[in-house]
């Protein structure tokens, strides 16, 4: 938001807040969509959203452009944990236990992982180029989804 849409450094951190209060906002609506539909549907739905957001907000130079895209992107990510739990409840019923401590094992790495792997990608890359492995990794989720239920 400050380097390439041109926010003053100190709006572009207060617009941050967007991102946030949008991932609340998804799993508000994923909690109530999830009375009507099953969890792969709504992970692959979420994943679809945040790709969309993470996309609008990397390439866009235009604030409103931007702001939406930040938005859309909260609101995909907020679900993903929760969906991802759910999918892998649903399809181990049996092994219960293990599937949630695998989850949140997954969560946790993805958590301490995700911010070195991208900060290592900038160091190299360039801040802006390497938010381009976000949509690639959410793409890659969304084509696991999407071949596993074939």
């Amino acid at each position: 938001l400050h380097s390439v849409v041109g926010f003053p450094l100190a709006h572009a951190v207060s617009l941050l807040s967007i991102f946030f209060i949008a991932m609340l906002l998804g799993r508000i609506a994923g909690s109530r969509l999830a009375r009507r539909y099953t969890p792969i549907h709504l992970l692959g739905a979420a994943l679809l959203i945040a790709i969309i957001g993470v996309v609008l907000l990397w390439q866009a130079s235009l604030p409103a452009l931007s702001l939406s895209g930040m938005a859309l992107a909260g609101f995909g990510i907020g679900n993903l944990f929760p969906m991802s739990l759910a999918a892998a409840v649903i399809s181990a019923p049996k092994q219960l236990s293990a599937a949630t401590a695998r989850m949140t094992l997954a969560g946790g790495v993805a958590i301490l992982s995700a911010p070195l792997l991208l900060g290592a990608w900038a160091d190299q890359l360039g801040l802006h180029s390497a938010f381009g492995l976000v949509p690639a990794m959410l793409l890659l989720a969304l084509l696991i989804i999407i071949a596993m239920r074939s």
